[in-house]
């Protein structure tokens, strides 16, 4: 499975003009790497030629600050927009995403279930159609069921489930031990 890229636009106002660039989040986590992957693409863009300033002798005195720049999150899987630190909530979610094998669902369905991005490894438990077919593979994998059960002897699973279900949490088929 491939990784989904997730990008930020931003607006730069350099000498009164305005300038887009696009950021690669696996590469932007904090403001900081923001402005300083904007400052090397305005600093490559005015030195190749692409940018033109009134006074080009002006490059070495530009500086990319945050009040230059407004960024649009559009781009971005939007359960990561709330109201929480933009910045922190980016961070997080770009450390563990890009170095995870799950795709963008699992950290959407962790996040519904109050799991941390660091904790993900260890609580989730996978997808499932139902809470019953999540229990019924959890006792099978966890050896609760013999190989030689009688096939004559039905569980419910229903009930099972729902006693399973006090230790894990489910978003939109995915599964967290809480």
């Amino acid at each position: 499975m491939s990784k989904e890229y997730f990008f930020i636009n931003a607006k730069l106002t350099v000498q009164g003009c305005v300038y887009d660039f696009q950021l690669d989040l696996e590469e932007t986590h904090t403001l900081e790497d923001a402005l300083e992957q904007l400052q090397n693409h305005f600093d490559t863009a005015v030195h190749d030629g692409t940018i033109v300033l009134q006074d080009p002798e002006d490059i070495d005195l530009i500086d990319i600050t945050e009040d230059m720049v407004e960024f649009d999150f559009s781009e971005l899987p939007q359960f990561l927009i709330g109201d929480w630190d933009i910045w922190e909530a980016i961070s997080e979610f770009a450390e563990h995403y890009y170095s995870s094998y799950y795709d963008v669902d699992v950290f959407e369905a962790a996040q519904d279930c109050g799991i941390e991005f660091c904790n993900i490894d260890e609580a989730y438990a996978g997808k499932f159609n139902s809470d019953e077919e999540f229990a019924q593979d959890s006792c099978e994998q966890l050896g609760d069921i013999p190989r030689d059960f009688p096939s004559y002897i039905h569980i419910d699973w229903g009930s099972t489930a729902r006693d399973v279900m006090y230790d894990y949490e489910e978003s939109n088929g995915y599964y967290f031990r809480k």
